[in-house]
């Protein structure tokens, strides 16, 4: 019903077609409460964002930077990482079940395609990329800024924290989002924050994602050991400052002891242009 509705978020039937491939009592456990008088607590609500959300005016058709560290700290430190990234906004769902109080927020995140600014993204960066977003409301979660350095383009993630407080964290993250960048902490809070003044958020965990990622090479990757490294990596959600063994690298995949090829080469292998990171989680209400 409508009062499912919050100041953001709507109830929506698009992804219904998506889910064809489903068994009919599985795709009625998603969809069923989108047929025309159902209301059925044992079925799941989808949501979607409302159009005059601040995500899909700030995040449609932007690129974004991604760093371990604040912006405007990069002349200072070492070893930080910057990564171009893009936010579909259209993609952001909250799937609640109403009968056991479990929602999942989907978040879709990808790497930038190639173009006039952008450089091909490797295999390399798609594996840091997934590195850092895994993590929130955390000291060391992730920075994101505009890659377009207008002010009125930077500024708009003023509208991620305007009256946004006190949150749904104890310690929010603090910092000028205009010039150090804003974190996940604040995107998650804009957007569970009128939910959470409803129904009262509960996290099942407060600091991590359980992403769930897609990369497709843009040519074969003729050596085994390379795809069975970045398989690795990403399942574990590492990144390269950990160096894993031939033996722990393979596993469960397969059982061998030959060596790798040192981690560099995947910064050879290019991407195409649609490689997401959807990341999941999961509150209760």
């Amino acid at each position: 019903s409508t009062d499912n509705n919050t100041e953001i978020w709507t109830i929506t039937d698009d992804d219904t077609p998506k889910l064809d491939f489903l068994l009919d009592h599985v795709k009625d456990f998603f969809v069923k409460n989108t047929q025309n008088g159902i209301n059925d607590d044992s079925s799941c609500l989808i949501m979607k964002l409302k159009k005059e959300a601040v995500p899909i005016k700030m995040f449609n058709n932007k690129t974004y930077w991604l760093s371990n560290k604040p912006f405007d700290t990069h002349d200072k430190v070492k070893n930080f990482s910057k990564i171009p990234v893009c936010f579909d906004p259209s993609g952001f769902r909250i799937i609640y079940h109403p009968f056991t109080t479990i929602a999942v927020l989907l978040l879709t995140l990808e790497l930038a395609p190639a173009g006039k600014d952008n450089e091909r993204s490797s295999l390399a960066d798609f594996i840091e990329m997934n590195y850092l977003v895994r993590l929130f409301n955390r000291h060391d979660e992730a920075y994101f800024i505009s890659k377009n350095e207008r002010p009125e383009e930077r500024s708009k993630a003023l509208q991620l924290i305007a009256d946004k407080e006190p949150g749904l964290f104890e310690k929010p993250p603090q910092g000028n989002v205009e010039v150090s960048g804003w974190r996940m902490s604040n995107l998650i809070n804009y957007l569970l924050y009128n939910v959470n003044a409803r129904f009262k958020v509960e996290f099942f965990d407060y600091h991590r994602f359980y992403p769930v990622t897609y990369a497709q090479p843009a040519e074969e990757i003729a050596d085994e050991g390379i795809v069975h490294l970045a398989l690795f990596y990403l399942r574990k959600v590492y990144n390269f400052d950990f160096a894993p063994g031939a033996v722990t690298a393979t596993q469960p995949i397969r059982n061998s002891s030959e060596h790798f090829i040192q981690i560099p080469s995947l910064k050879a292998y290019g991407l195409q242009s649609l490689v997401s990171c959807n990341d999941l989680f999961f509150f209760s209400l």
